[in-house]
């Protein structure tokens, strides 16, 4: 996985890829489980 990160990527962005890939992740797993809110519950 490494040799496919551009040479000139920091530390800090992959550090947001991953945070962002885990909260991807944990959503879509709500969403499975149904831990869902529709609009109206939001608003």
């Amino acid at each position: 996985m490494l040799d496919k990160i551009p040479d000139d990527t920091s530390l800090e962005d992959i550090q947001c890829h991953i945070y962002v890939c885990q909260n991807v992740e944990h959503g879509l797993k709500d969403i499975k489980d149904g831990r869902t809110l529709s609009q109206e519950e939001i608003e």
